[in-house]
């Protein structure tokens, strides 16, 4: 872990002592849009269709490299022109990629993203195995994740990936954020993680119903769902995002409703990922869970009011 101090009581710690590592997904994006989907066998001319560098990991790494922290990357990309992208696109951002893993004759990722008039999405993904993040990925990156403060890690990657995480950065004594996203396809009830060492879970509405059919009726008030997850995962801390409705927060044995800040959407792919990171980073820094959870929202707002996914994440100082 960092060596950096504890902040006192009360005392933040600035962003540019904090290190973060992400493990998750570097993709190449394809962004259409459009004012609805075609049909199978149909035509329908986009707005417009475009390509970036991004995956729930990437954008996260690069929001929290934007908040002024320093951030390492841990991932695989093709060596393709769109893993050059890809790893161009990081470097510009001031994220580490010593442990982005480049596998030969393979292709990167692509996941497309659909953007309607209102700014919701839906999004297609697919990673093939050859340039999966393995067990052996996250263990070849373990003595970056011994000196992370905080490890960020996403679903984009086969279950024994995610346990392995989740395991060496608790055992590095960093603070562990899961985001569980995308949903697995692994059926729920044969989802086998170490939750207990998840220090907070951050889920969508839809992520969090997911995981929860494992255990019980999915049919919860969204208010009800991070409590849920916190009895049911045994996780301390838990938010479940539910876009306009604002947020819910499981921490301390009790339920708190946040509203979302207001904001005319554009886009909302990169939403999530703004407020997760925001949300890791302010925890991470010391602030009250409140004053993370405000932090994050407000992330989430400047998101959804620019396209694109990683462009659209914040440009700000975890200190202002």
């Amino acid at each position: 872990m960092s060596d950096a101090s504890v902040p006192a009581e009360g005392r933040q710690r600035p962003a540019q002592h904090l290190h973060f590592v992400v493990v998750g997904a570097y993709v190449l994006d394809c962004l259409v849009d459009t004012s609805r989907i075609p049909g199978w066998g149909e035509q329908h001319e986009a707005r417009s269709v475009r390509t970036s560098a991004g995956g729930k990991g990437l954008n996260q790494a690069v929001a929290l490299a934007r908040l002024g922290a320093r951030v390492s990357a841990v991932g695989v990309v093709g060596d393709d022109g769109a893993g050059n992208d890809i790893l161009s696109a990081l470097t510009r951002e001031g994220v580490g990629t010593t442990e982005i893993q480049v596998r030969t004759n393979a292709s990167s990722a692509v996941c497309v993203c659909f953007v309607g008039d209102d700014g919701d999405n839906a999004i297609l993904w697919h990673v093939d195995d050859d340039v999966a993040v393995r067990p052996a990925t996250v263990r070849d990156a373990s003595a970056v994740i011994r000196q992370a403060d905080a490890v960020l890690i996403t679903f984009e990657m086969p279950q024994e990936s995610i346990r392995e995480a989740i395991t060496i950065a608790k055992d590095s004594g960093a603070m562990v954020i899961v985001q569980p996203a995308p949903p697995l396809a692994t059926p729920p009830e044969d989802i086998s993680l170490p939750w207990h060492l998840a220090d907070a879970v951050v889920a969508n509405e839809a992520e969090a119903r997911a995981l929860l059919s494992g255990f019980r009726d999915r049919q919860l008030q969204a208010d009800e769902l991070a409590t849920a997850l916190a009895d049911d995962l045994n996780v301390p801390l838990v938010v479940v995002t539910l876009g306009k409705a604002g947020c819910v927060l499981h921490s301390d044995g009790s339920c708190d409703r946040y509203p979302a800040e207001e904001a005319t959407a554009v886009d909302t792919v990169g939403a999530g990922d703004a407020f997760a990171a925001t949300f890791a980073a302010k925890l991470t820094a010391g602030a009250p869970v409140a004053e993370a959870i405000q932090r994050a929202q407000s992330a989430a707002a400047s998101a959804v009011r620019q396209r694109g996914s990683y462009e659209a994440m914040p440009a700000s100082t975890l200190d202002d």
